[in-house]
Formats: structure tokens, sequence, C-alpha cells
């Protein structure tokens, strides 16, 4: 739990502006495990702490079945814009 009370009070403000744009390119080592995993799924895939959509969206750009869960609304409201 941060400071704020809130798991999910650390990435607010300019923290999560930051964050999301420092990752929004980045690509990471599990992220092609992840994908192939999607790919092979029989049915729509859910990716847990989706944070900004950085994964999310590249998985529904090629056309995989996946929903998102996030607990904070910040980092929603960046997936979304």
């Amino acid at each position: 739990m941060s400071s704020t009370g809130s798991p999910t009070g650390f990435y607010t403000g300019l923290i999560g502006t930051v964050y999301a744009a420092a990752i929004s390119e980045q690509r990471f080592g599990e992220d092609r495990l992840f994908t192939g995993l999607v790919a092979r799924a029989d049915g729509t895939a859910l990716e847990l702490g989706s944070g900004t959509g950085r994964l999310l969206l590249r998985l529904l750009a090629a056309g995989h079945r996946v929903h998102g869960l996030e607990l904070s609304a910040e980092m929603t409201a960046l997936c979304r814009a």
C-alpha cells in the first residue's frame, strides 16, 4: 500500500503521466510470452493490472480478444486516452 493509503496511489498525478509516457513504446521480455499465450487462447484473455494499456492495446490492435482490469482510475483514463 502506498503512503496515500491507496494501493494505487503511487501512479497518480505527474508520476502516472510520466510513467505512462516513459513506457508507452517499450517492449519487455515477457511481452513475447504473453502475446504467444493470448494467440493460442481459446477464448478471451484477461490482463490483470493492465495499467495504461501498453500491452493490452497492442494485443487488441493485433486482433486478439482481450480485456484489461486495472484498479487505478487514473491509469485506466490514460489507457482510454
